[in-house]
């Protein structure tokens, strides 16, 4: 046996190498659910605003089937959903019967700024002026804001359409 006394603030050098890496990744964690809670919620103003979100190139267009959907989702999520999975959206699609209001565009500038997936806006049978549009267009330089109609969508119940369906 040791004879000598073992005192409290003596640690081993494994303990002293594992300490930092836990605490390291507790931050890490807790940073990268930050960030996608921010998406999500980011995800949900555009939702709220009329618009449709893609996920990637070539996916289609969708939302929540309504408003109680999307905040009911939105109750639910834990912390585990937004240290997993958060909605990155890669464009975003604007189209009637709900007409977006030009006094919205600083607020969707802000909203897309805090997406950086964000790569394509599109306006589509929307009564936003073309100042509008030049303005989110100089907010946004990373981004292609247009009025033309993307190639595939969905319907809000997830249904496939094309370019010459409109969403309803």
């Amino acid at each position: 046996m040791n004879d000598k006394p073992r005192h409290w603030l003596q640690f081993k050098l494994r303990t002293l190498l594992l300490l930092p890496l836990a605490l390291s990744l507790i931050f890490g964690l807790t940073i990268r659910a930050h960030q996608n809670r921010q998406q999500r919620f980011a995800a949900y103003a555009i939702w709220h605003m009329g618009g449709y979100t893609s996920d990637g190139p070539g996916k289609p267009f969708g939302a929540p089937l309504s408003g109680l959907d999307w905040v009911m989702r939105k109750r639910t999520t834990t912390w585990l959903d937004d240290l997993l999975a958060a909605p990155a959206p890669h464009a975003i699609l604007f189209d009637g019967p709900r007409k977006f209001p030009d006094h919205n565009i600083t607020k969707l500038t802000a909203t897309i700024q805090r997406l950086p997936s964000v790569k394509a806006v599109f306006f589509v049978n929307t009564s936003v002026s073309p100042e509008s549009i030049k303005k989110l267009q100089q907010a946004l330089p990373h981004c292609q804001v247009s009025t033309s109609q993307p190639t595939h969508r969905t319907t809000p119940n997830g249904c496939l359409g094309s370019s010459d369906h409109h969403v309803r």
